[in-house]
């Protein structure tokens, strides 16, 4: 029978394998952040859907006073032409007030891309760190 020595065949390039419990401190630190990162990105998407429906009630709200000052326009005009120029002026009113409205959500659509871009951007620097973590755990 031969008999190996294991000095002499001891291979330097293999690696010592992590234990089990470092194992699981690196899995537990990687869905840490994973976690944490999904937080993140429900906490930015509410804040944005809350900022959309509020934008939203506010053109509801300039579409439903556009509708009162209509029923009072046609209970109070005595003419044909006191009313057809008060239709105008509120036509007016409520042009500029829902295009006042559309500028202030493209507005907020370049923050909302500024936080996805951030979120984004630091996502990817933890999952690129949680990797390193993995090859110097492994080397």
């Amino acid at each position: 029978m031969l008999h190996r020595n294991n000095a002499a065949t001891h291979n330097p390039l293999e690696k010592e394998m992590n234990t089990p419990t470092e194992n699981l401190e690196m899995m537990k630190e990687m869905a840490r952040d994973g976690y944490e990162s999904a937080r993140q990105l429900g906490d930015i998407n509410l804040r944005i859907w809350n900022n959309m429906f509020e934008k939203q009630i506010g053109m509801l709200d300039i579409w439903l006073d556009a509708g009162v000052k209509q029923v009072e326009l046609s209970t109070t005009a005595k003419e044909p032409k006191e009313y057809l120029g008060s239709q105008v002026a509120l036509t007016k009113d409520v042009g500029e007030k829902l295009i006042a409205s559309g500028r202030d959500a493209v507005s907020s659509s370049g923050e909302v891309q500024g936080e996805y871009r951030a979120w984004y951007e630091k996502s990817v620097q933890s999952m690129a760190n949680n990797w390193n973590m993995v090859g110097k755990q492994s080397s």
